[in-house]
């Protein structure tokens, strides 16, 4: 069996300034996660 490919994943944290604060969002402390889909080409 060839190996399963795995998907590019993208894990991420947003910070944000309003009124000369910064702001962060990191999800309650698990990051944001985008995962590819679809076919990958080698």
């Amino acid at each position: 069996y060839a190996p399963t490919p795995t998907l590019p994943t993208v894990r991420f944290a947003i910070s944000y300034t309003v009124n000369g604060v910064t702001y962060w969002d990191n999800n309650f402390y698990r990051n944001y996660t985008i995962t590819g889909y679809g076919s990958t080409v080698p």
